[in-house]
């Protein structure tokens, strides 16, 4: 072995110097020292041979094999644990943590193998077994759920348990493994059998509070959670629940919990910036405001926070503040381009153009943030029906710029166009982008979704489906080649496989969901389509196109009374007349089928 390494554990080993010095099979002709490099355990004394047992030279060669593999030689390390094990067949802890070592390695074959084979000599070592269980599992979760691994483990846990049925450990791994595995049925019987047998068991109320919610059950969800929070308050637990409450939108809730962590530490940015968002989603500025300047006071940087603030005064019109506050940014950081921007439009937004266009007007072309100063200065000139000023702005500031920037303003210019009822002039700008920047999913993107506003659901499609070659993983390409193959009746099990992979990406999302009850309203499975319409509505309750669809499905599912008050709101909801007039078409037809007493003719 290399002697920078014997040097470095020197001092480490001196007490074991003398014992190693008597220790005849340490040295002698009776120790087999062959490596055993994953092919068997020839070269290895068996385990159970007590006669050869010197534990003096094991923990000698545990000693060194353990410090060379704190000092990353592992190769050394594993050398070393095979010849502690020659010395102490019986060193369960070098068993351990050579097979530990051969997993840090990357040779998971090899640990299993010896496990294995340690195993088949002392078959009624139970912790043996757990072991080998564990390295299983281990290497199913870096693979995945799919792995031969997670059925090895699980068989293992199980037989165990029939011999142990009150093995809570052994209950917790299993009971874990199976929520990894997607297998709820049979993860909730083993981790509600634990916590029955175990209340005061965190982990085990931990992944139960994990796995119903999973299963919907949220109230039980909630429960468990604050158990396992009591029995263990930790702030990454303390992070996941307060997280789960805000899907929940129970708001309240999860501001107790986030309080309770700032009260261990009142610098955490992360709970600050959740805290700040709940408030404002319940229209609670002066309660985000506060905390935010309590926070100002602590920190001797206070530009992020400052921006946050200066947001927030625009957001509630209070553009005196937001002036003040951002013009005393400027002086303090005037390197920072957004500060500018936002001063510009506090000015804007508060009806002084001539302020704002005086402070965009004097941004270089080489300056930081040139391009959103451009764009501002466009939307007041637009604002100001000035058009020929901002069409000649913007092609003067294409043509000195490039990138991303560049692109940015060629969208300026056609959306200019676009507001100015110029489509064709629009849409030739865009063809330009394209042609500039063919390989950019964002430009067509872009492209289709005008393409779309027009009237050119074709063309928009082709572009969408560009945007896919680019990005197969883009969210707003997946939902509108999904939602508009659905709509068109074709290629319906594709589109709901896009639309799945829209949803897993954006789940919060209620037009995505909306598409995914469309492609099952198309495909006849009409009760997952209200399921899915129904959680669309919870994300986005005001849109009458996700009523409409709703109304349909109850329609054809002879829920009429349902169908009917739907298509009521999805009219009350909606601002365009064609749309207005198929409701209403809608409503009268399903009108025509009820007596006068509104009891229906036919279904429901």
């Amino acid at each position: 072995m290399s002697n920078h390494i014997y040097k470095n554990i020197l001092p480490h080993l001196l007490f074991a110097a003398l014992a190693f010095s008597l220790c005849v099979s340490c040295g002698g002709p009776g120790v087999r020292t062959e490596s055993f490099n994953g092919g068997g355990m020839e070269g290895l004394v068996s385990p159970d041979s007590k006669d050869d047992t010197d534990t003096a030279c094991s923990y000698y060669y545990f000693l060194w094999g353990r410090y060379a593999e704190l000092n990353g030689h592992d190769d050394e390390a594993q050398e070393a644990y095979e010849k502690s094990i020659v010395c102490d067949g019986q060193a369960e802890y070098v068993v351990r943590r050579l097979a530990a070592l051969f997993l840090k390695m990357g040779k998971k074959k090899q640990a299993i193998q010896w496990m294995e084979k340690i195993i088949a000599s002392r078959p009624d070592e139970t912790n043996l077994k757990i072991f080998l269980a564990d390295l299983y599992a281990s290497i199913a979760y870096d693979r995945g759920r799919t792995a031969d691994e997670v059925k090895k483990a699980a068989t293992i846990y199980e037989k165990i348990l029939i011999k142990e049925p009150k093995n809570n450990t052994v209950m917790l791994k299993l009971g874990k493994l199976y929520l990894y595995n997607l297998e709820y049925s049979r993860a909730k019987t083993v981790l509600e059998r634990l916590v029955t047998g175990a209340p005061e068991s965190f982990g085990g109320l931990y992944f139960l509070a994990r796995l119903y919610r999973e299963l919907g059950y949220m109230h039980k969800s909630a429960k468990r959670y604050e158990q396992a929070l009591a029995i263990n308050w930790s702030v990454p637990l303390a992070m996941e629940i307060a997280e789960f409450y805000e899907y929940q939108k129970e708001d309240k809730h999860a501001i107790v919990i986030y309080q309770k962590i700032l009260a261990e530490d009142d610098e955490d940015e992360v709970v600050i910036g959740r805290l700040v968002r709940i408030y404002l989603n319940n229209n609670e500025a002066d309660k985000a405001l506060s905390l935010l300047r309590r926070q100002r006071n602590k920190t001797t940087d206070s530009l992020k926070i400052n921006f946050t603030i200066g947001r927030i005064y625009l957001e509630r019109k209070n553009y005196v503040k937001a002036i003040s506050l951002f013009k005393g940014m400027q002086i303090s950081h005037p390197e920072v381009a957004e500060i500018r921007s936002l001063l510009a439009l506090s000015y804007f937004e508060s009806g002084d153009n001539q302020q704002a266009k005086k402070i965009l007007l004097n941004v270089k072309s080489d300056a930081q943030g040139y391009d959103d100063a451009i764009l501002l200065l466009v939307r007041i000139y637009a604002d100001e029906k000035d058009y020929l000023v901002a069409v000649n702005l913007l092609r003067g500031a294409i043509s000195k710029t490039k990138g991303d920037e560049q692109l940015n303003l060629y969208f300026g210019l056609a959306a200019l166009y676009e507001e100015d009822h110029k489509q064709a002039k629009a849409e030739d700008v865009f063809i330009t982008a394209i042609s500039n920047f063919a390989d950019s999913a964002k430009a067509h993107l872009r492209y289709s979704m005008f393409l779309d506003r027009i009237g050119q659901q074709d063309k928009a499609l082709a572009q969408m489906e560009k945007v896919m070659a680019l990005e197969p993983d883009n969210i707003m390409a997946l939902n509108y080649v999904g939602y508009t193959w659905a709509d068109r009746g074709v290629k319906l099990e594709l589109a709901l496989k896009y639309i799945k992979q829209a949803v897993e990406g954006r789940p919060d999302d209620g037009f995505i969901r909306d598409s995914l009850g469309w492609v099952y309203f198309r495909l006849g499975e009409l009760k997952q389509a209200v399921v899915e319409f129904k959680e669309a509505l919870s994300d986005e309750p005001d849109d009458p196109t996700i009523h409409e669809h709703l109304a349909d499905v109850y329609n054809a599912m002879q829920k009429k009374r349902l169908s009917l008050e739907h298509y009521r709101q999805a009219l009350q909801l909606s601002d365009k007349k064609d749309d207005q007039g198929r409701l209403r078409g809608k409503i009268q037809a399903l009108e025509g089928t009820m007596t006068p007493d509104f009891g229906i003719q036919n279904g429901d």
